[in-house]
């Protein structure tokens, strides 16, 4: 029997860079992680976050902002640990690109 190695599905593959948590991380080692590095995982989970701020969005339709934070916590949680901050960078993200648009306290998806 052999691989294809041609061969790619159709839904594909998402990595996602896991950075370990600074209090976690041996003293030695937290230096060895660049400032590039740092940015290139927050960009990631930025995207994963939008994936299913997207996701979660296309299944309610309308949904206040704290519950979209806190399912977008429960669906992103085995990953890395979701902030406000982060949370708010792909909402507002998302918000340009005009998949989500804001309605008073209340997020309701366009797209």
């Amino acid at each position: 029997m052999k691989a294809n190695p041609k061969f790619v599905h159709p839904k594909g593959t998402t990595k996602f860079t896991i950075v370990v948590k600074r209090e976690d991380r041996p003293s030695e080692s937290a230096a060895t992680i660049s400032k590039e590095e740092l940015k290139a995982a927050f960009d990631d989970h930025v995207m994963a976050c939008e994936a299913n701020i997207v996701r979660i969005m296309k299944a309610r339709r309308t949904l206040g902002t704290n519950d979209l934070f806190t399912q977008t916590v429960k669906a992103v949680n085995r990953w890395f640990d979701l902030d406000r901050r982060l949370f708010s960078t792909a909402l507002s993200e998302l918000i340009n690109q005009e998949i989500v648009s804001r309605e008073g306290g209340t997020m309701k998806y366009i797209a």
